[in-house]
């Protein structure tokens, strides 16, 4: 098996998961499904709670977590790695501009041992030099419908209208340098037809369309029996809407008990007969069951006694955040461990009224498993740890019995706001309306995209509040901290007194890397309360003008569907992708201090009053 390229194993989470695109050096493939990876090469991971998660999510059915087969980088490995497959299928000669499916046989790959695969027209008229044919690339335009199946254009039909002719031979010409549909034109050579790719778009979205849903999941290998209803949609290669990884991620918390029990499980094959505390040490061994060695002999034992008589496994609760939250809120005393160190410190000097004791976390381990994706439309919802099931597309042709996760190591900080501050402000005339205006929106973006429950999952205004906070935080720290805007994230932990495991207001900000990134104590050695407070006071002094005013200050809410957002933008609030928990939505600047939109008081938790 030849290694067509390289990619970090969080980049497997969201960037180039199991159903994505990605660009090699020479051509374009597409990530296969579990179906077709070595299971012997991922290494397992213990998270009990994560596992509970995506089990309640997929179902019961999923047993283990694993990390990618990844190469280790000292000895050949031909097995390890992510199996691909060269999709689209159809390219385009960059000799001769002759477009063909791989299927017909008219590209030849041709590989070598120490450079990369490609694909050439060895027979290309507009070449004499047979020993160097020019390359084919992939045509870059698919086909993509909401229900996650994907496929080429069916170009032949398209040029003759659903009548091919007898020997066709299809070109692309592409005149002038927008890139625009109508400057791009596929035509048959032999038969004369042409047709410009804004005929193509124009006949997908029109009321009849003769283009329907070929049901294919190129990942599995597997067309749908079913016909799909849903309308395709002519999608460039490459497209940030192509695929949406749907995740779920947990911080690790020591817990021997549900660890042991996840070791015993995922090495149930081995361990089933297992009667004695002989047999136990036998296994636990270095070149056998390593994890094993952390336990007593008997302790051992017990688990499996459990796990053959179904009792093991451990009851965790529907809310992923709840146990984090009482680590960091001091509700719950934790021993200092390799995944989780906490410490408490002053609330930020300064702030003292409105935020409780502080938490550094020098260290911490964030594992974060993959179980579907989307297309064209993402239907997360928002990441605040009360898990709901979704409608994404399978990683595997049957239900999955293990799902791949990634294990990243960093630290973070920890704040919390005065809940009796908090429900004060809440309780502002003007803060109720700006709370309604935020649910409108959150109705109509929900609606808009067909959710089940229109109504469902809004967070409340003092989510807004803390999500603006976190972000106008984390883009002033990052120009001391020694990390890149994108290395920092925000996981953010909100609960009104009415929802289940509440009141909650506080917010995590960390790095995560499997590189030493995550490790270098930049963001911990900002965490004092003197150098705390001030940054805090520096972020919502920036955030009282943005470079877009007026225009950023005086967005509302939208009631159309468009987003949910007020006063935020590029340029001062938006972060990138990895770094925010809910894809930029809930925030405003209004709700933080006055901005130029602030005609009256009242709004503003750090306004001109006294907050």
């Amino acid at each position: 098996m030849a290694v067509m390229g390289e990619v970090r194993p969080s980049q497997l989470m969201f960037t180039f998961g199991i159903g994505a695109t990605l660009d090699l050096p020479e051509f374009s493939a597409l990530v296969l499904g579990l179906d077709f990876w070595n299971r012997e090469l991922c290494t397992p991971v213990s998270e009990s709670r994560l596992l509970a998660a995506v089990q309640r999510l997929v179902g019961p059915q999923v047993r283990e977590l694993r990390l990618p087969p990844v190469q280790d980088g000292k000895t050949e490995q031909p097995e390890a790695g992510v199996p691909v497959v060269p999709f689209p299928r159809w390219m385009r000669c960059t000799g001769c501009g002759i477009m063909a499916s791989l299927d017909d046989g008219m590209f030849e790959k041709r590989e070598w041992a120490r450079m990369p695969a490609q694909f050439v027209h060895t027979h290309c008229d507009a070449v004499r030099n047979r020993r160097n044919p020019p390359r084919a690339v992939p045509v870059r335009f698919l086909l993509a419908c909401a229900n996650g199946h994907l496929a080429d254009v069916p170009w032949n039909d398209f040029v003759h209208d659903g009548h091919p002719c007898a020997n066709p031979e299809l070109h692309m010409n592409e005149f002038g340098i927008t890139g625009d549909l109508s400057d791009i034109v596929v035509f048959c050579k032999n038969c004369k037809n042409k047709k410009s790719l804004t005929q193509l778009e124009t006949a997908l979205r029109g009321k009849q369309s003769p283009y329907s849903c070929s049901g294919l999941h190129p990942h599995l290998r597997r067309q749908d029996q079913e016909p799909c209803e849903a309308r395709p949609h002519l999608v460039n290669l490459g497209a940030s809407n192509l695929w949406f990884s749907q995740t779920v991620s947990v911080l690790s918390i020591p817990d021997q008990q549900g660890r042991l029990a996840s070791i015993v499980r995922q090495n149930w094959t081995e361990l089933s007969d297992v009667t004695n505390t002989v047999v136990v040490e036998h296994f636990a061994h270095p070149r056998r069951i390593a994890a094993l060695m952390d336990f007593p002999p008997e302790d051992v034992l017990r688990a499996i006694e459990a796990e053959r008589q179904g009792v093991n496994d451990v009851d965790e609760p529907d809310d992923i955040k709840l146990p984090e939250w009482e680590i960091f809120s001091g509700q719950r005393q934790l021993e200092t461990s390799p995944v989780l160190e906490v410490r408490s410190v002053a609330a930020p000097r300064g702030f003292e009224d409105v935020f409780d004791t502080s938490m550094l976390v020098p260290r911490l381990s964030e594992v974060r498993a993959m179980y579907g994706f989307t297309r064209l439309n993402t239907q997360q919802e928002l990441d605040l740890g009360i898990v709901a099931e979704q409608n994404v597309v399978s990683l595997t042709r049957a239900r999955p019995t293990w799902l791949p996760a990634y294990e990243s190591r960093g630290e973070g900080i920890f704040l919390r706001l005065r809940e009796d501050r908090l429900q004060a402000w809440e309780r502002l005339p003007t803060v109720q309306e700006h709370d309604a205006a935020f649910y409108r929106a959150h109705q109509a973006w929900r609606k808009s995209r067909r959710f089940p429950d229109p109504e469902g999952g809004y967070p409340g205004l003092r989510f807004v509040l803390l999500h603006t906070l976190a972000h106008a935080l984390m883009q002033q720290i990052v120009l001391d901290c020694g990390y890149t805007a994108a290395s920092i994230r925000e996981r953010l932990y909100c609960r009104t007194p009415g929802m289940p495991g509440g009141p909650m207001a506080g917010f995590l900000l960390y790095t995560a890397a499997t590189d030493s990134e995550g490790t270098l104590g930049g963001l911990v050695s900002l965490g004092g309360p003197e150098t705390l407070g001030r940054y805090i006071a520096q972020a919502l002094e920036n955030m009282r003008l943005c470079a877009s005013d007026p225009l950023c200050a005086e967005r509302l809410p939208d009631a159309d569907g468009r987003g949910i957002h007020g006063a935020a933008c590029h340029a001062c609030l938006f972060s990138p992708e990895t770094s925010c928990e809910c894809g930029n939505r809930y925030l405003d600047r209004n709700v933080l201090v006055d901005t130029f939109a602030a005609r009256q008081g009242g709004l503003a938790f750090w306004g001109t009053r006294e907050a």
